[in-house]
């Protein structure tokens, strides 16, 4: 809200914007769906959506498995539709927009999973 602006300097008004994130969070209330019943079959709380299920190969308590458990298919998803929703909103390209969401996603896993890493914590 505060860093975005349209071209002409005015802003979406708030029910276009809360439209916006709310269709997105459908992506997110998907991701509950489908995680419920598979983590009912694995007996498991681990979310069965997260990157590091494309991997298991790796140490789960390796640096990278922590930020690959952190990284959620599901929350990227939604990132990209929240993009493309602000993008429309606001007049900008949704690609940029898109990358800086998902960097910033991405930057809060890498140093959650670096606190993990450095406290020896599981969570």
């Amino acid at each position: 809200f505060l860093v975005l602006r349209r071209p002409d300097h005015t802003r979406p008004p708030f029910g276009h914007v809360l439209s916006v994130a709310s269709y997105a969070g459908i992506v997110l209330a998907l991701r509950a769906v489908v995680a419920a019943p598979v983590g009912f079959v694995r007996e498991s709380l681990a979310s069965p959506a997260t990157l590091a299920q494309f991997f298991p190969m790796l140490d789960e308590s390796s640096p990278v498995a922590r930020a690959l458990g952190i990284l959620d298919v599901f929350a990227l998803w939604w990132i990209v539709v929240l993009a493309i929703g602000i993008a429309t909103l606001y007049g900008r390209r949704a690609r940029p927009l898109a990358l800086a969401f998902a960097g910033v996603y991405v930057a809060v896993a890498l140093i959650g999973a670096f606190a993990m890493a450095v406290t020896g914590g599981t969570s």
